[in-house]
């Protein structure tokens, strides 16, 4: 390794630690500590990925002019469940919408793409972070050895779990070749073709498929996207007949197969715990009556800055998923 190499593998080891992230190798072999994890990913492993996505996509993010990326896991906070009978009526927000998770993710990577540009010269161009973006981000996280997918297509990240949001940098430079022989640098845990398949790794636990109140995780693995209520949520579509008729007490957000995975971690600060995070969020719930009784631009003031606030999310997609909220309070969902 030369030594511009070995410059700007611990250069990245250092920018990642003070954003929380631990290597994938050191946490495999220790109880979890910070709230988040990375590992590497190769060139020749990225242009497998890379191959697969649309043209468009490829364009968009320059992912055919990088030579590695890592990949990164953010665990959220463990917040207290709602209970759906509680007063005053209110619908849940799922975990990773309580506080803007996936914007706290994105706001650290962002300081590490920085950090590395304002280090070594290169342009804004030649790192690009991926959270919650148009590329899929878990096939990333498995590549890097974070975890394989769980039968609720959820990453099982060694040490974290499935609540966490996932995101990534795709780099000028190939972080396998240069991590290798640094301290929680490459991940000691590299994945197998089953670590990609849904539910390959969790043989005969169904306890995310028991508790999904609408039927959307598959036996062999996988989401019903038709079925699934967090789906629904998130569209203007109608939702399916079947879908409203078990409609959990969700504004935004459902998250029981995951709570229900025996990965979860119970009670995790996740990244809320920190010194100096920035939590910004609607809560764990909202109360019935302020969604179905206050105005278009109530309802936008108050969600404004969230993870609900975002641009496609209607006021009255949020007066629908309500309505559906109070009608299962009726149902005992």
């Amino acid at each position: 390794m030369t030594d511009e190499q070995s410059d700007r593998s611990r250069f990245l080891l250092e920018a990642l630690a003070a954003e929380g992230f631990a290597g994938a190798g050191a946490r495999a072999a220790a109880a979890p500590g910070g709230p988040g994890l990375w590992g590497p990913i190769g060139k020749r492993e990225l242009a497998a990925w890379t191959a697969r996505l649309p043209p468009e996509t490829v364009a968009r993010y320059g992912a055919a002019g990088a030579k590695g990326a890592v990949a990164c896991a953010l665990a959220y906070a463990d917040s207290l469940e709602v209970d759906p009978f509680g007063e005053p009526p209110a619908a849940s927000v799922g975990r990773f919408a309580r506080d803007d998770s996936y914007a706290e993710l994105a706001r650290r990577l962002a300081r590490v793409r920085d950090s590395l540009r304002a280090r070594f010269g290169w342009p804004k161009s030649a790192i690009r972070v991926l959270v919650n973006s148009q590329a899929p981000e878990k096939p990333l996280a498995v590549l890097a050895g974070l975890g394989p997918v769980g039968r609720n297509s959820l990453v099982l990240v060694r040490g974290l779990g499935p609540g966490v949001v996932l995101g990534a940098l795709l780099l000028p430079f190939d972080p396998c070749a240069e991590a290798a022989d640094k301290p929680g640098g490459r991940s000691d845990a590299r994945p197998e073709a089953a670590d990609f398949e849904p539910g390959a790794c969790c043989g005969s636990c169904r306890a995310c498929v028991d508790a999904c109140p609408t039927g959307a995780v598959l036996e062999g693995g996988g989401i019903d996207t038709a079925r699934c209520a967090q789906a629904a949520a998130s569209s203007e579509a109608a939702v399916p007949h079947g879908v409203a008729a078990a409609w959990p007490s969700i504004l935004y957000g459902c998250d029981r197969c995951l709570a229900a995975c025996p990965f979860f971690v119970r009670n995790a600060p996740g990244w809320q715990g920190g010194e100096g995070a920035l939590t910004t969020g609607p809560g764990s719930s909202v109360p019935l009556d302020f969604l179905l009784g206050a105005s278009d631009a109530a309802l936008e003031a108050a969600f404004r800055g969230t993870a609900l606030g975002l641009g496609w999310m209607k006021p009255a997609l949020w007066r629908r998923n309500a309505a559906l909220a109070a009608a299962s309070r009726t149902r005992g969902v």
